[in-house]
């Protein structure tokens, strides 16, 4: 049997927490909880803390995508490889932003994400996609924005793992996903705070005026998204399996 194969049960005896339907629930109360964060992050937070609590927001973001790392590593479902697998991929995503600084379209900062959870879990997409996120912002700026992009690609995150962790996944069904959640979830969460950021009061023109001068924007980085994990998809997933 190969490890990629190796339930969880196998290894700890139990039926795993995190593959049960209340899990999946808890996941979805957390991207609530997130999403509801982020929204005030762009006025009540904005106000009492003069314009800096998005640092705030950001930590407790991070807080809430250790919460489930919590819960099994007391379940011991995870150990300290999982823990040093999260600081690696999270390492690893906030240099390859780093690396394409120069075409501010082209990032393989979803592809990695989206890796992320589907070789390593859900809850591991949601915390790198939290960390690298705020942590990359130090490099490339920090703003009212910074939570919203650590929400959508969390999001991601999550979705990777829902849907291909622990399966047999093809990188062109892969580099597909990718490709649809960056131009579908990311680019709209992005260009709609966009505007509830710039305007106290934005209406459903200024919301579809900031879809569309986006779309370009969106659909380079979609695209290359695409590439990215045509690229890199199965040989970091081979990698991820063999020390899992």
């Amino acid at each position: 049997m190969r490890m990629d194969e190796i339930s969880l049960k196998d290894r700890c005896g139990r039926k795993p927490l995190r593959f049960s339907r209340k899990w999946k629930w808890m996941y979805v109360l957390m991207m609530a909880v997130s999403l509801g964060l982020t929204s005030l992050c762009i006025r009540v937070f904005v106000q009492v803390f003069t314009g800096k609590g998005f640092y705030l927001v950001s930590l407790l973001l991070i807080a809430i995508g250790l919460l489930p790392f919590g819960i099994l590593i007391r379940r011991q479902e995870l150990g300290i490889t999982d823990i040093v697998l999260v600081a690696v991929m999270s390492a690893l995503t906030v240099l390859s932003r780093l690396a394409f600084f120069m075409t501010p379209g082209i990032k393989p900062m979803a592809a990695m994400i989206i890796i992320a959870g589907a070789g390593l879990g859900p809850e591991t997409g949601i915390l790198v996609g939290f960390i690298a996120t705020f942590a990359s912002n130090f490099l490339f700026g920090q703003g009212l924005f910074t939570p919203w992009q650590m929400y959508s690609f969390a999001l991601i995150g999550l979705l990777s793992g829902l849907l291909f962790y622990r399966k047999k996944i093809s990188r062109l069904r892969a580099a597909v996903f990718g490709g649809i959640s960056v131009l579908a979830l990311y680019g709209p969460i992005m260009d709609v705070a966009t505007v509830y950021i710039a305007m106290e009061n934005p209406d459903t023109q200024a919301i579809l005026s900031s879809l569309s001068v986006g779309l370009p924007f969106n659909l380079l980085h979609a695209g290359s998204t695409v590439i990215f994990l045509l690229l890199m998809y199965e040989p970091m997933i081979k990698k991820l399996h063999r020390v899992k």
